[in-house]
């Protein structure tokens, strides 16, 4: 996934942003149910930050599945 920030937006500011939403992503997959295995925590990890880093109000596009 590819996250952009604005123009506005500081490296200072999108790295500490970018570090914060990847411990709540972790922790997030950290407590996901393993029940079919890495490709679930992976998944969740990816919404989660998808998520933290739209709520913070950056541009996230996902790769395309060929």
């Amino acid at each position: 996934m590819t996250v952009v920030a604005g123009p506005k937006v500081t490296e200072q500011k999108f790295a500490g942003d970018v570090v914060a939403c990847r411990e709540r992503a972790q922790a997030a997959a950290g407590t996901a149910v393993n029940v079919a295995g890495h490709l679930d925590r992976q998944n969740r990890y990816d919404a989660v930050y998808s998520d933290c880093m739209l709520e913070r109000g950056y541009t996230v596009s996902q790769p395309v599945a060929r």
